[in-house]
C-alpha cells in the first residue's frame, strides 16, 4: 500500500489530450488516512526531461529529485502541474521515499498551481 511520500511505479494510461501517460515513477502526495481508507492516493508524476523558462530557470511547476533520493535511478523531476487520482491497482513497484524537504517543495509546487 502506497504511504505519502514514497516513490511508486505507476500505469498511468489510458490517458488523454495533455495528460501524462504511460508507466512511470510518481510520488504519492495524499495523507496516509486517505491512501490507507479509500483504495485511492494523490500523486504527482516523475519526468527524466526538465523544462526551463526562456529566462534559463527551471519551471517552478517541476521540482528536481537527484537521484539516487526515492530510488531514483537518474535525476528527475516532479510535475507539479499532472497532479492526479489513481487507483491503488495502477501501482506497481515501490522505488523508495523522499526526504521530508523535497516533499515539501512539491507540495508546496502543487498548492502555487491550485491557489
Amino acid at each position: 500500500m502506497p504511504l505519502r511520500g514514497e516513490v511508486w511505479t505507476v500505469n498511468l494510461n489510458p490517458t488523454q489530450g495533455h495528460e501524462q501517460a504511460k508507466e512511470r515513477p510518481c510520488v504519492v502526495l495524499s495523507n496516509d488516512v486517505m491512501n490507507t481508507r479509500m483504495g485511492l492516493s494523490i500523486v504527482v508524476p516523475l519526468t527524466g526531461t526538465p523544462h526551463y523558462l526562456k529566462s534559463g530557470r527551471l519551471s517552478p511547476a517541476l521540482v528536481a529529485i537527484f537521484a539516487p533520493e526515492g530510488g531514483c535511478t537518474k535525476d528527475s523531476y516532479a510535475m507539479a502541474y499532472q497532479v492526479r487520482t489513481v487507483d491503488h491497482s495502477r501501482f506497481r513497484t515501490q522505488l523508495g521515499k523522499l526526504s521530508r524537504g523535497t516533499l515539501e517543495k512539491i507540495v508546496y509546487s502543487v498548492k502555487q498551481i491550485i491557489e
